[in-house]
């Protein structure tokens, strides 16, 4: 049987899922089915800070990566 604690981490999760993904609080908040406001206080726990720093990170450094990749493969030999 889960317990509340579980269900919590679901809804962080889901929460730090939803900031990296929909434009804004508002909308994220919404897809998570919380308010903005709790959004906000979760944001304030060091745990979910650190974790959301960590994500934004990776999900920055893919974007580089792919990035730079479709940079290296597109160029023209005439370009080199």
């Amino acid at each position: 049987m889960t317990g509340h604690g579980s269900q919590l981490r679901r809804k962080m999760e889901q929460a730090l899922m939803a900031l990296l993904t929909v434009r804004n609080y508002e909308e994220a908040a919404k897809s998570v089915g919380v308010s903005i406001k709790t959004l906000q206080r979760r944001q304030e726990l060091p745990e979910f800070e650190r974790t959301f720093r960590e994500a934004r990170m990776a999900a920055f450094r893919r974007s580089m990566a792919r990035l730079q990749q479709g940079i290296y493969t597109t160029e023209s030999p005439a370009s080199l």
